[in-house]
């Protein structure tokens, strides 16, 4: 994973650069939204029967989605899945093993039971590589393809029910275990091709051919407050990537995320919704509080320093 965090590369030649200063930045920084897209790992959920073929998905090569080298060595880095629950609310985490030691939360896709047949979804990036507040969720322009009922919620807004989404009905199974990948960093599944990260350039293309569409929209609110709790009480960063980021943002400046997340809102238009601090994220390299048996829920609570499982 050659490549580390933030990229100055424009995404198209026909986009609009979000801050002249950013052309300087050398293309071996890299961060979040710009090669790990958001919009294609929550169409991937969506695909998906159950959260190991999630995981599949977004290691597969040819779905686009995941092009993250967080520890330099050249290679795309494997992600994991870890699913966290706490009653009818699920966090479910997607985590980079940067090392042996350390791991990486990249984003989580918290799910809310709502109804009987009702339920919300939103996918959330890590602070540490998308900044505060970069939210993508369901859009209610989905409706077009009837794949989802309307409900209506807090102030009159529409909101997509993700209950027809088959890997959200699994979770919500009553017969349904805690999903915690068996894979680590030096332990990966023997049909995981390594290869290489894309340019910036040719990854924010594909992506937004294939994933960028009126199905999913950028927010600045997470709304899902029960999840987003549960997942900041799980949430795991690695000291490797914090001192990346520390150094990257002493050079370009404090804000270097939010830079990266005005140009891809420009890029697809669809930035909206109101500006929502997200909690303080706990400690670093947390042990995940995973179920051990069919039947156990994780309760919200504190964080413990720890090396990765």
């Amino acid at each position: 994973m050659k490549h580390l965090f933030f990229s100055a590369a424009v995404l198209f030649s026909t986009c609009i650069f979000a801050q002249s200063s950013e052309e300087d930045i050398p293309d071996s920084m890299r961060i979040g939204p710009d090669h790990f897209d958001l919009y294609g790992a929550l169409d991937l959920f969506k695909q998906s029967g159950d959260l190991s073929q999630f995981e599949q998905k977004l290691n597969d090569a040819a779905n686009y989605v995941n092009d993250l080298d967080l520890n330099n060595d050249g290679i795309v880095d494997y992600v994991r899945v870890e699913e966290h629950a706490d009653g009818d609310v699920h966090a479910i985490t997607i985590q980079d093993p940067v090392n042996e030691n350390e791991s990486q939360d990249v984003a989580v896709i918290e799910v809310e039971k709502t109804g009987i047949a009702s339920a919300d979804v939103q996918i959330v990036g890590d602070p540490e590589l998308y900044g505060d507040n970069y939210v993508v969720e369901p859009s209610e322009t989905d409706s077009v393809s009837g794949e989802g009922k309307f409900r209506m919620e807090n102030k009159n807004m529409l909101f997509m029910n993700a209950w027809g989404w088959p890997c959200v009905r699994t979770i919500f199974a009553p017969d349904h275990e805690l999903f915690v990948s068996p894979w680590h960093f030096n332990n990966l599944p023997a049909d995981f091709h390594a290869h290489s990260p894309a340019s910036t350039v040719v990854h924010a293309m594909r992506n937004q051919q294939l994933y960028h569409k009126p199905a999913y929209q950028f927010v600045r609110e997470n709304r899902l407050v029960h999840a987003r709790d549960l997942s900041l009480a799980n949430r795991v960063t690695s000291n490797t990537v914090q001192e990346a980021t520390r150094t990257m943002k002493n050079k370009v400046g404090d804000n270097i995320s939010g830079r990266v997340t005005g140009r891809k809102e420009n890029m697809s238009g669809q930035a909206s919704g109101r500006i929502r601090k997200l909690g303080k994220a706990g400690k670093t390299n947390a042990k995940s509080k995973a179920a051990e048996k069919a039947g156990n829920v994780i309760k919200p609570g504190g964080v413990n320093p720890g090396i990765h499982r």
